[in-house]
Formats: C-alpha cells, sequence, structure tokens
C-alpha cells in the first residue's frame, strides 16, 4: 500500500470518528429497538435497563465506515457502525456500547441491516447434503426473541448454578461485547502450541474464567481458575447449556430446502458478506 493511500485511509477513518461525535439524535429519524433481555439481565441505574435501543437511520457517511480499509482490516467496522447508528436508550440517556449482552447487540445488528437496507437478505448457501449452491432468501424482520425464564433475572447480571457431579456453586454473568473483545485479546495473546505441536486458544477454559464470578461464595481468581481447570466434563456441558438457556438473543434459525437434492432442514442464519454489503 503506497503513502497516499495509507494516508487517505487515515482521513477517512478520522472523518467517521469526528461524524460518530458530533451527530446528534434530531438529525435523522430513529426508530427504536426492543432488545431480548428486556433491560432485566442489566443494573437499574444502567440505560440498558430500559430494555431499549434508540437507532438513526443508516446514511451514507455510515456506508464509509463499511468501506473503510483501515476498520475493516481491524475487524471492526461493524461495531464502528452500531456505535455510530445508536442515538441513546430510548429514554435519551447514552449508553455504554460495551455493556451491551451478545445477544442484545445480535439484535442490534440485524436492526441496523433492516434500517440500513431492509428486512430482505439474500445470500448463496451450499447444500450441508449434496454441497450445490442455492440462494436462500432470508425476512430478517421475521425474526423473534429466544423464550427465556425470566423469573431468574432480577436486574444483575448474576445467576447461581450447582454443578452436578462436584456440587459446587458457581456463580456467573453473561457475555457482554466488552467482555467478547477481552476474550479476543487474551486468546490471541496465549496462542501456543500444546505437547502435540498443535495450535491451541483454551476457548472453553477462558471463557467459563471470564463468566464465573465466584465458586462457593469464594471470588479469589485462585479458587475460580482452579474449578475450572479441574472441572469435569459433564459439570462443564451442564454449566454452560444453563448459560445458554439463560442467554437472551434472538432466534434466528432459517428453513432451507435445497432446490438440487431436496435436502431440507433448519440451519444457522447464513450472514455473509452480502449481509452489510449487499451486491449493487
Amino acid at each position: 500500500m503506497s503513502k497516499d493511500q495509507m494516508s487517505n485511509d487515515a482521513i477517512k477513518e478520522q472523518l467517521i470518528s469526528q461524524h460518530q461525535k458530533t451527530q446528534t439524535n434530531t438529525e435523522y429519524p430513529t426508530e427504536v429497538v426492543e432488545l431480548p433481555s428486556k433491560g432485566l439481565a442489566y443494573p437499574l441505574d444502567n440505560p440498558l435497563s430500559s430494555g431499549k435501543v434508540e437507532m438513526k437511520y443508516m446514511t451514507a457517511k455510515e456506508e464509509d465506515i463499511l468501506t473503510s480499509d483501515n476498520l475493516l482490516k481491524k475487524g471492526i467496522a461493524i461495531d464502528r457502525l452500531l456505535q455510530s447508528l445508536i442515538v441513546g436508550n430510548g429514554d435519551g440517556k447514552k449508553i455504554n456500547y460495551n455493556d451491551l449482552l451478545v445477544g442484545d447487540k445480535n439484535a442490534v445488528m440485524m436492526a441496523a441491516r433492516v434500517l440500513g437496507y431492509g428486512g430482505k437478505y439474500e445470500t448463496k448457501v451450499n447444500c450441508p447434503k449434496c454441497g450445490e449452491e442455492n440462494i436462500v432468501e432470508v425476512d430478517i424482520t421475521s425474526f423473534r426473541d429466544r423464550e427465556i425464564d425470566f423469573s431468574k433475572f432480577n436486574n444483575e447480571n448474576r445467576f447461581d448454578f450447582s454443578l452436578p457431579i462436584s456440587k459446587k456453586v458457581v456463580t456467573f454473568r453473561l457475555t457482554t461485547h466488552g467482555d467478547e473483545m477481552q476474550a479476543a485479546s487474551a486468546a490471541k495473546a496465549r496462542k501456543g502450541k500444546n505437547r502435540y505441536g498443535e495450535r491451541t486458544q483454551s476457548q472453553v477454559t477462558a471463557r467459563l474464567k471470564q463468566q464465573i464470578i465466584s465458586v462457593d461464595n469464594d471470588d479469589s481468581t485462585d479458587i475460580i481458575n482452579a474449578t475450572v481447570d479441574t472441572m469435569l466434563s459433564r459439570d462443564s456441558l451442564a454449566l454452560r447449556n444453563y448459560i445458554k438457556e439463560l442467554t437472551p438473543d434472538l432466534e434466528t434459525d432459517v428453513y432451507f430446502e435445497c432446490e438440487h437434492c431436496g435436502y431440507a432442514e433448519d440451519i444457522p442464519f447464513p450472514i455473509t458478506q452480502d449481509f452489510f454489503w449487499p451486491r449493487v
């Protein structure tokens, strides 16, 4: 890349940042997005406890974010886009983007796509059985919140679970966007080789160590790390399943039927480069 190209990218990123800082919620029409968590996993003093996020419609300025080489190479273009589109919590209060639960962030991302390019999303999917390519059309607006037992929520991101084998009681929290960023950085720093010479990042244990707050009311890091490192697989699986059951999110599986071989099943929502970069 030439110096001129690098300079242009830097200027573009600076303009994007300035735009994000100076825009107000009166410049463009907005919509209020209901969060899958209903705000019940956030402390009452957190603006996200409103259970809503107000977002403005996408403009050409946001498309600049999606085409910034610097942001794309850093892998943060979509996060910058969402930060630019979020006006507040629907009640006039600013929110901390890093506080968003991962499932709530997913809902915000889907809403951004709808506000930017509409609810119709068309992409290519290879059949899991015959491998042939199919064109799949999805109506993003049809996605609904996952059914969650909210009786276990009390405006505190803190939940208890008794491990079925060891009988230890672990207290954990649901993952936020900020946690995801920290986990990614930590995993990259830990990346190394195991005794077989294979690359490993210890994703399961790293995530549990991040989510667990205490073990039998002991919140010391040494106790949490030791518990995770020696946790039986059955306990680990049970805990992870319970966390999944309590994680607010959207139900995004879509029905797929191969036009070549007739194979049909529900598949995970296929997010490809067409999602925020529709073909012109």
